[in-house]
């Protein structure tokens, strides 16, 4: 393998733990990946890579405790970076706290006004707010930036599905069903929009 060859070359390259992290952490293998972005954090605790990648890890394993924290320290030396802001605002959403994800969603919008994922996340923090009319903005802004976003049209369909728009949002999982005719939300949405028309012959 390349990286254990780097390394043995040279122990005070970080980005190579940084790259074996990330090749462990796609392949499953999480407790190396872990592993790696630890030592590298250790031996180089002012190289962001690593303490950005370890806190996607961390959100991924549900730590979120560790993962804000890290993604505080990146921001604190990189404040551009729109991505921990997004992460950061996915913590707050998971966590129920929904005013301060719309913080940090704008946030990361002010940093890419054409993040189209932040538009969507934003989108479902109001959704949460019951502020219907300004999330539907959002998700609307997700489609236009990124029509193949499954999640802004099943998010959108949803919407539509809480305001009583059951033909509307029939017309957004068909959209979706058309990016990944597999995903379960899809048909189960449908099905209720269409129970909700008493059509229930195509709710089935």
């Amino acid at each position: 393998s390349l990286y254990p060859d780097a390394l043995d070359n040279n122990e005070n390259i970080p980005i190579v733990y940084a790259h074996r992290a990330n090749y462990y952490r796609d392949f499953g293998k999480k407790q190396d990946a872990m592993k790696d972005y630890n030592h590298c954090v250790k031996l180089f605790p002012d190289y962001r890579k690593c303490i950005f990648e370890r806190a996607i890890l961390l959100y991924d394993e549900g730590y979120y405790k560790e993962a804000k924290i890290d993604l505080l320290n990146a921001l604190n030396m990189d404040s551009t970076d729109k991505l921990p802001y997004n992460y950061l605002g996915l913590i707050e959403l998971n966590t129920g706290n929904y005013e301060i994800a719309v913080y940090y969603f704008q946030k990361a919008i002010l940093r890419d006004s054409l993040y189209d994922y932040a538009y969507n996340n934003l989108g479902w923090a109001l959704f949460n707010l019951n502020n219907f009319q300004l999330a539907e903005k959002y998700f609307n802004k997700a489609i236009a930036l990124n029509d193949t976003m499954l999640t802004a049209y099943l998010n959108r369909g949803w919407l539509k599905i809480e305001s009583g728009r059951y033909v509307e949002s029939i017309e957004d999982f068909n959209k979706a069903e058309k990016i990944n005719p597999s995903d379960a939300l899809v048909n189960n949405n449908r099905g209720w929009a269409y129970y909700n028309l008493n059509k229930f012959d195509d709710a089935m």
